[in-house]
């Protein structure tokens, strides 16, 4: 089944669903194009991916806890004046959801805004700092509406994923941000799709 590619925790296009806002496990084990269909999302088509080593990264964040796609927005708003307070320039940003809604409350489920910190940066006192772990990703470059990425993600983990012969592994996935486009929200974005991968022998 679907589940059993897909922990629960790293069911990205949950938070992108639209219509549907909270993926069950019935839902999750659809074809892509019909969840697509039942969300209202454009046709799918297919999108270029590539695997890359991503590694690393430390970022400062905010986390909201609700559903998700409420009030994201304003998250973002809050990261980008937190990072013009600390003069911080142009910096790649990600946006991590956490928790399956198909498992998890939705008034339980974490999203977190991130931003990469240049090494030298050191952070005032209390802000809450992690490393987003690094490893082989399937990346996918999404530019378009907001709304549209969610069938990005659809064929990502529904078409894409079960065919490369490729396992999931159990970290989180999210979008990425470079550095000089908009935030989420905008009319337009451009963000890459980035999801953990297994290795042999390991995480």
């Amino acid at each position: 089944s679907m589940n059993a590619r897909m922990p629960a925790r790293v069911c990205a296009f949950r938070q992108y669903f639209g219509a549907t806002p909270t993926l069950g496990r019935q839902e999750a084990r659809t074809p892509a194009a019909v969840a697509a269909a039942a969300a209202g999302l454009p046709p799918l088509r297919p999108w270029p991916v590539r695997i890359e080593q991503l590694p690393d990264v430390r970022v400062a964040y905010t986390r909201r806890v609700g559903a998700y796609g409420d009030a994201s927005a304003a998250q973002w708003h809050q990261l980008t004046d937190w990072m013009q307070r600390q003069r911080l320039g142009a910096l790649t940003r990600y946006g991590v959801g956490l928790d399956d809604p198909g498992l998890t409350p939705a008034a339980k489920c974490r999203y977190d805004v991130c931003v990469a910190l240049p090494d030298s940066f050191e952070p005032p006192p209390r802000t809450p700092i992690k490393t987003l772990p690094g490893g082989p990703h399937a990346v996918l470059s999404y530019a378009g509406p907001p709304q549209g990425s969610g069938a990005a993600w659809v064929w990502l983990l529904l078409d894409w994923l079960p065919r490369s012969g490729h396992q999931l592994a159990p970290r989180a996935a999210f979008e990425r941000y470079p550095a000089a486009l908009p935030y989420p929200g905008a009319q337009a974005q451009d963000c890459e799709l980035c999801v953990p991968l297994m290795v042999a022998g390991g995480l």
